[in-house]
């Protein structure tokens, strides 16, 4: 026969012990101070029926635990309060867990992986309320463990943003199927950035802080052709233009503003163009030579070595001179060698004395 009391009072510390139908303890209620303690040393503690919500209060707080039978935990509260699982000193183990909302970790080591199931799903790192600028320090916000310390790979510097990625050895940024070749042909212990990719990659710049798409700078290198002549570095503005391929020939190059361009070697092309062209050494032309201005020829000797010679202006100056040349004009004239023979040339030669040529 069930019996069913109410209004149980028990003065100063006692214990309402439990027994099961063999007589052996199975269980107290016990006052320890102001603490009211549930034991069993040989089964387990049940709170509820089984069909109804549980509800754990301190009698006088407006607010409650809650065990609900779909398994769910919360604060039975009108407002918004903090459950707090574990503390000092205590390991929490979650199992497969489920976690929906927003989730707050303080120290807490996972010992496998943490999945986000939607694609809404993000972390927060170093969350900031204002911009203040840059850091005094630089704030951890991914890092590894070394030999027992952590080092951090990946940092905040500043409260607008700014981040810094590396640490000590190689930094590998990857776009496509490149991975693997890079891992066996690089060596990704040197202090290093590697960019790879299957296509090339591509900078952009915006000028005056200006970000209209039209306003933009392009800087692009390009490895996806099948012809090397077209792989090779792009710049522009509002767009690209290749300026030297893989095999390091330059392509629509514009003006050379200032500067020289100084070659070992040879500099070859469909035309040349310039307001001035400066050869300090010897230059050989091996096609047409065309002056469109004049032609002044500082030297001693001039050798032509050509078959015909044709001159349109029909008067000829020799022994030319800005001031008086009178003094040096004997002897000026026109020589044809071996007229006569290999030891005899026939001249026209001015004779200063007579003022005739002989």
């Amino acid at each position: 026969m069930t019996t069913f009391l109410s209004d149980i009072i028990l003065h100063n510390e006692n214990d309402i012990q439990f027994k099961n139908s063999a007589g052996n303890n199975a269980g107290k209620i016990s006052q320890t101070g102001d603490d009211l303690v549930l034991s069993n040393a040989v089964g387990d503690i049940l709170l509820g029926s089984g069909s109804d919500d549980v509800y754990i209060g301190d009698g006088t707080s407006s607010v409650d635990i809650r065990f609900e039978q779909n398994m769910a935990i919360f604060a039975d509260s009108a407002t918004t309060k903090t459950l707090t699982i574990g503390g000092a000193n205590t390991d929490l183990i979650l199992e497969s867990p489920t976690i929906s909302g927003s989730f707050t970790l303080g120290a807490t080591t996972i010992n496998n992986k943490l999945t986000f199931t939607t694609s809404s799903g993000y972390i927060i790192f170093d969350y900031e309320t204002g911009e203040t600028g840059e850091y005094a320090s630089e704030v951890p916000l991914l890092q590894l463990d070394r030999s027992g310390s952590p080092v951090s790979i990946l940092t905040r510097v500043t409260s607008g943003g700014a981040i810094v990625l590396g640490i000590d050895d190689t930094v590998h940024i990857a776009a496509g199927d490149t991975k693997s070749v890079i891992k066996s042909n690089v060596n990704y212990t040197a202090e290093q950035v590697i960019f790879s990719s299957e296509s090339g990659f591509i900078a952009y710049g915006f000028p005056s802080n200006d970000t209209t798409w039209s306003n933009r700078n392009e800087f692009r290198f390009r490895s996806d052709s099948a012809t090397a002549g077209d792989n090779g570095l792009y710049i522009g503005d509002g767009g690209n233009t290749q300026f030297i391929d893989v095999n390091r020939n330059l392509k629509n190059i514009g003006t050379i503003s200032s500067g020289a361009i100084t070659s070992t070697g040879q500099i070859t092309g469909t035309e040349l163009e310039g307001t001035s062209l400066d050869i300090n050494g010897a230059a050989d032309i091996s096609g047409n030579l065309v002056v469109g201005g004049d032609l002044t020829v500082n030297g001693t000797t001039v050798t032509v070595d050509t078959t015909n010679l044709n001159v349109q202006d029909k008067n000829i100056t020799l022994n030319y001179s800005t001031g008086d040349s009178s003094s040096t004009a004997d002897g000026a004239g026109i020589t044809i060698q071996d007229a006569v023979n290999s030891d005899t040339d026939a001249t026209i030669l001015w004779t200063a004395a007579s003022d005739r040529f002989d």
